[in-house]
């Protein structure tokens, strides 16, 4: 992960995932959530700093910048179609970021478009299934 530039742009991909960066006391912090696995990694200065695997729609990291011990939480809201930041040094909130369907460049899907899809992929899965079971027999 090079992240020499020490922006703070979020950056949205489907191919790799979600990265939001920012910098704490002059150094690069930069979030990443992938889009098709569920791992997050956070690095610190170009230094993978910490890796998950998470299946919840909100995860917190606690890692260690400057020598403050920071709590960075970030996941989905509002039925998926938004994402935060936010990052606290105790209960001290340094850092509070929302991206909506502006900043994924995309238009945002509603929750009737998911379960069209969800049924779409039920009924292609239960047609194929049928077919490979009278096929074997």
């Amino acid at each position: 992960m090079s992240n020499e530039s020490n922006s703070d742009k979020f950056f949205f991909s489907m191919k790799t995932g979600v990265f939001i960066p920012f910098v704490y006391k002059g150094h690069q912090v930069v979030v990443h959530n992938s889009t098709w696995s569920p791992r997050e990694k956070i690095w610190v200065d170009d230094e993978l700093v910490s890796t998950r695997f998470s299946f919840t729609l909100k995860s917190t990291h606690q890692i260690t910048v400057a020598g403050d011990v920071l709590d960075v939480t970030f996941g989905f809201g509002k039925l998926m179609k938004t994402l935060f930041l936010e990052v606290k040094h105790g209960e001290t909130v340094l850092l509070r970021r929302d991206y909506g369907a502006a900043e994924f460049g995309t238009q945002s899907i509603g929750i009737w478009q998911i379960v069209a899809l969800a049924l779409l992929g039920g009924v292609t899965g239960y047609t194929a299934v049928k077919f490979l079971l009278l096929f074997a027999s």
